[in-house]
């Protein structure tokens, strides 16, 4: 994939993070759905992604789909606290 093509990726998808990209999937007010049904919307939003067209995107769908999740917070933790132990 080239540089233009990540581009256009971008462009089509928006750059603002999951607040953009999944703006629409939560519009009403109050607590959030719980995070086993956030992370299957999201992961149904990107497996939507064209992969004739974005090849990589269409095969990290699972993998972003969990970004935002609360493993992932703690993995960033846990590496966050090693690097903070080993000084």
């Amino acid at each position: 994939m080239t540089f233009a093509e990540d581009q256009d990726a971008v462009g089509e998808f928006g750059s603002g993070g999951e607040d953009e990209a999944f703006a629409d999937l939560h519009q009403q007010p109050g607590p959030l759905p719980p995070e086993s049904e956030r992370i299957a919307t999201r992961h149904a939003a990107l497996t939507a992604t064209p992969a004739h067209r974005y090849p990589r995107a269409a095969a990290a769908a699972s993998t972003l789909a969990g970004y935002i999740s609360t493993p992932q917070y703690l993995w960033g933790l846990h590496r966050v606290l090693d690097g903070i132990t080993t000084d």
